[in-house]
């Protein structure tokens, strides 16, 4: 059966003297870690979780240090693009539902489901366009 609930910090927790300080999770291996986590597809609130602080101080540390903001931001980066691997595979592999939604994104203007058109009339009339199917 499938564990439950957040996903569990790797190797020891923390001294808890330590977590809740800024100057912990700055330190080389800390970053390494809220990277990882990142990149493993945490949210913030479970990032916070893993780190023992609340998101609230996570949120604040994160604006006011651009290194911290970068490392979570390069570990959401590279969720992003094993995501983006995973479809293109899928998509080559055969996948029709992965090819409409590859190609719908990447090539919007030839595989766009709605038109979109702009009207230039100047009066106020309402214009009706019906597709019969």
């Amino acid at each position: 059966m499938a564990q439950r609930g957040r996903p569990k910090a790797d190797g020891p927790a923390p001294k808890k003297k330590d977590y809740n300080r800024l100057e912990y999770w700055l330190q080389p291996e800390n970053l390494d870690r809220i990277e990882e986590w990142c990149a493993n597809g945490l949210g913030m609130d479970d990032l916070a979780h893993n780190m023992g602080i609340c998101k609230t101080t996570l949120y604040g540390w994160a604006e006011h240090n651009e290194l911290m903001l970068a490392r979570i931001r390069a570990g959401k980066e590279n969720a992003i693009e094993m995501v983006e691997n995973a479809l293109f595979k899928s998509a080559l592999s055969g996948n029709v539902v992965a090819q409409k939604f590859f190609l719908s994104n990447r090539r919007h203007d030839k595989w766009a489901e709605r038109i979109e058109t702009n009207n230039t009339n100047n009066n106020s009339d309402n214009i009706t366009i019906t597709f019969d199917d």
